[in-house]
C-alpha cells in the first residue's frame, strides 16, 4: 500500500537527519499520504496555496500582533511587522550557521594540528536571541517607516553577506585557512533550508485553514 510504503521510508530516513531535516520529511510525508482534496481545492493551484499561507499569516498573525500591542501600549504598522519578521528570521538563521560554521571549523583546525580547540559561541547566541527582541520592541515603541522592500533583498541574498567576506579573505590567503569550513558546510543550502521549511509550514497551515472553515 501507498500509506505503507511511504511510512516506512519516513522512518527509516527520520533519525538519520536533523530537527530541520525531520520537519521537511514529516510534512512532506503528509501532503504525499493525504488527500490534497479534502484540505482544499484551491491547493490544487499553487497560486490557491500560497494565498492560503499569505491569507494564515495576515489573519492570525498581523492582526492578532496588532491588537495584543495595543494592550502593551505599543503599536505597528504592517510594514513594520513584515520588516522585523523578515529580520528576525534572517538574523537569527544566521547566527546559528555561524555558530555551525564555527564548530565545523575549529574541527577541522584540531584535525589538522591535532589540537582540542574550542570556538567561543557566545556573541553568536546572545544576537540570535537578543537582536529579535531588539527589533521587535524598537518597532513597537517608535514610529518607523521601514523600507520593506529592501529588507526583502537582504533576506532572499542573506547567506551572501555571510560567505563573501570569507571568500575575500581568502583570497588574501595562500592556505586557504580564512574559510576552514569550505567544502564541508554549505551556507546557501542551510539557510535556504531553513527558510524553505518555515515558507511550507505556513502553506500547510493555511491550506489546512481553508479545507477546515470551507462550507461548500
Amino acid at each position: 500500500m501507498k500509506f505503507e510504503n511511504e511510512y516506512k521510508e519516513l522512518v527509516k530516513q527520520f533519525w538519520s537527519v536533523g530537527p530541520l531535516g525531520k520537519l521537511v520529511l514529516v510534512l512532506l510525508f503528509f501532503l504525499s499520504v493525504s488527500s490534497i482534496t479534502s484540505l482544499s481545492d484551491v491547493v490544487f493551484k499553487w497560486k490557491g496555496f500560497i494565498l492560503g499561507a499569505i491569507n494564515i499569516y495576515q489573519e492570525y498573525f498581523v492582526f492578532s500582533l496588532t491588537k495584543i500591542a495595543l494592550y502593551l501600549n505599543m503599536s505597528y504598522s504592517e510594514s513594520e511587522i513584515n520588516t522585523a519578521v523578515f529580520m528576525s528570521i534572517s538574523v537569527s538563521v544566521g547566527m546559528r550557521m555561524l555558530m555551525v560554521g564555527q564548530k565545523v571549523a575549529f574541527k577541522k583546525i584540531n584535525e589538522r594540528y591535532n589540537s582540542d580547540l574550542v570556538p567561543s559561541l557566545t556573541v553568536y547566541k546572545v544576537i540570535m536571541w537578543f537582536f529579535p527582541i531588539a527589533i521587535w520592541l524598537w518597532y513597537g515603541v517608535t514610529v518607523q517607516t521601514p523600507k520593506f522592500w529592501f529588507t526583502a533583498l537582504v533576506f532572499v541574498f542573506y547567506p551572501v553577506f555571510l560567505v563573501v567576506p570569507k571568500v575575500l579573505m581568502s583570497k588574501f590567503d595562500s592556505e586557504n585557512e580564512s574559510y576552514w569550513e569550505k567544502g564541508e558546510f554549505n551556507y546557501f543550502k542551510v539557510y535556504y533550508s531553513y527558510v524553505g521549511a518555515i515558507i511550507l509550514f505556513v502553506c500547510v497551515l493555511g491550506a489546512i485553514n481553508a479545507g477546515i472553515t470551507r462550507t461548500a
